[in-house]
């Protein structure tokens, strides 16, 4: 099973989560920069690892809706760019 890059534009919940991948090109962790910058890429796994799906009402209309989630394995994140140098 491979990784491929997962074009995200969003963010996250938790993303201190992604200070503890260092990043495969530099070797560098991201930083609270980094991320706060959106300076880093994802890799995912090449499949979907669960796909669910909620049905709930809207409080603003009344109306039934259909949520639907997919769940990918992070495996690797880098930099978009890749610091020049860091302070140890």
């Amino acid at each position: 099973m491979g990784a491929v890059e997962l074009k995200f534009q969003g963010t996250f919940n938790k993303s201190d989560y992604l200070k503890e991948f260092s990043c495969a090109y530099c070797q560098h962790y991201l930083t609270e920069q980094d991320i706060s910058q959106s300076n880093y890429r994802l890799y995912v796994s090449d499949y979907a690892n669960d796909l669910n799906k909620e049905e709930f009402i809207s409080a603003y209309s009344g109306q039934k809706l259909i949520a639907y989630g997919l769940n990918f394995w992070l495996k690797a994140v880098g930099h978009l760019e890749c610091p020049e140098e860091r302070e140890v």
